[in-house]
Order: structure tokens, then sequence, then C-alpha cells
């Protein structure tokens, strides 16, 4: 009801003693009063290696050095959370935390860092629901569709490409969605059974969607209403089919009878619609 009415679902805040230590978490990682902080968090397979059919969820760290140096130029420490199963990032300088690995790393660093940033880089996994719990905007990588994205009104989103091993093309996001069970799958077994392979944000993509959500908090991005009022079309259309649930060819009940990017204002990225001009079709 929340969403529909524009609104947060809910929203977190940290008391004095959880802020405070979060202070103490700062001073240990030389990161200044008042600096500017991005969150980073890109799911890898390391944490719960039993669970291999979420592999669609995981994502390459180095894909998005790119746009780590990027946000150091521009004068941002990044913080990047999640566990020592990932793999290390590579000296980027004092600028860059690599948290988990971190000897000063102890259970506040993801809340404490996410409630203190400018914005969040994520991919769809548990970590990412805080930055919708601060109400932080989000870049969303990485993304796959789900029902149960964690999103607010004007994050921003970069896709997967859904590759059609049957058709040899990328498919639209019209395309995806004609299929319910594709659009909602959340099983690795539910896209190979459909012969679709879902391709990673190259390390271009990443960049200039980190640019562009840069300059669109900052106020000095020139948006293509034509690529929103698409986007918000094609989801506004998902999410009435959703209610009707005539997209499903079975008799299984959907997994949610709505689209969650029409109830939570999701924004396309731009630069990723550059790159991707069938995406919209």
């Amino acid at each position: 009801q929340n969403l529909e009415n524009g609104k947060l679902p809910y929203r977190y805040t940290l008391d004095e003693t959880e802020q405070e230590q979060g202070r103490v978490l700062r001073q240990e990682m030389d990161i200044p009063a008042g600096a500017s902080i991005v969150t980073l968090y890109v799911r890898e397979e390391g944490y719960l290696p039993g669970l291999n059919f979420h592999g669609h969820r995981n994502s390459d760290i180095q894909n998005y050095i790119s746009a780590i140096k990027f946000l150091v130029k521009e004068g941002y420490y990044v913080i990047r959370i999640g566990d020592d199963k990932m793999h290390r990032l590579p000296d980027l300088g004092p600028q860059v935390v690599d948290a988990p690995f971190h000897h000063a790393y102890n259970r506040h660093v993801e809340a404490y860092f996410v409630s203190e940033s400018s914005f969040m880089i994520k991919t769809s996994s548990g970590p990412e629901f805080l930055s919708m719990a601060f109400g932080i905007p989000s870049l969303l990588t990485n993304h796959f569709w789900s029902p149960f994205l964690a999103q607010i009104e004007n994050d921003l989103c970069v896709p997967k490409k859904y590759y059609s091993h049957r058709y040899q093309r990328e498919l639209s996001l019209s395309e995806i969605a004609t299929d319910k069970e594709l659009l909602f799958s959340n099983d690795v077994r539910d896209f190979t059974s459909r012969h679709i392979q879902l391709i990673e944000n190259t390390d271009l993509e990443l960049l200039s969607a980190t640019k562009e959500m840069v300059h669109r908090l900052r106020g000095n991005y020139e948006e293509n209403e034509v690529y929103d009022t698409k986007f918000r079309d094609i989801c506004r259309r998902i999410h009435e089919d959703c209610q009707k649930d005539i997209y499903s060819d079975s008799h299984m009940e959907l997994e949610a009878d709505y689209f969650s990017p029409y109830l939570g204002g999701l924004k396309i990225s731009h630069t990723y619609c550059d790159s991707n001009p069938n995406f919209l079709r």
C-alpha cells in the first residue's frame, strides 16, 4: 500500500550508540568525517556455495574497477561490503576500502556505511535491502527481473541482457514479459530450461551508468524523456497484466500480482538504453 502511494514501505534509522560505533569504524578505516561515500555490493558464489541455483545473481567484481576509479576521481570514498569469501579488490588507494578484509571489520559495517552513503551500487542479494530500508538512492546493476526487487523511486537500473539461444539474439523487456515464468524466474534452471543466458553488464556499461548516477544526483544530467516514457509504459502494462495473470499459460499462481518496478518508480539507465537500443522496443 505504501509503494502504491509513492511512499517507502519502511524506514530504518540508527540510534546514537550505533552511530558512535560507525564513527569508530570511520576512524579505524581512515575515512574522514563528512567524506562522500558510495557503498558497493556485488554478489559472488562464496558465501552460500550450496545455492548454486542462484548463480544468476552473481557478478564479476572486476567489471566494476573502472567505475570505482571514476568515483575516486570524483572525490568519493568507496566502501565495498560483503563477506571474506569474495574475491579481493586490487589496491585502488586509500579511498577504496575492501571492508570484509579490513582488520576493523565488524557487523556494523554494512548498516552504518549504507546509511551514510550518497548512493549504493548493488546487485540482487540480501544486502540490497539496506539501501531501501535507509532510503538511500541505488544503482541496481546486473539486475534481473523479479517481483521482489528492492528499490525506491528514482533508483536507477542496469539490467543483465537476456540472450535467447532459440532466437539467437537478446530479448527486449516486452519479449521477456510475455513469458510470466521467465519474467519472474528466480532459479538458474528456469533460465536454462528456456534456453536463456543472462549476460553481465560490461565494464563500460557499469562505468557509464555510474557516471550517469553521479550526474543525476548532482542535478546536471540531461534526461531523455523518451526512454523514461517508454520504460514507464512497458512497466505499467506488465503490472496490469500481472494483476490479470494474462501472461501465464499454466494454472500456476503468480508469485506476485504486481510488478514492483512500476510501483516503486524504478528508472532505466539512459546510457544502457543508448548502447542497447532494442531493449525498449
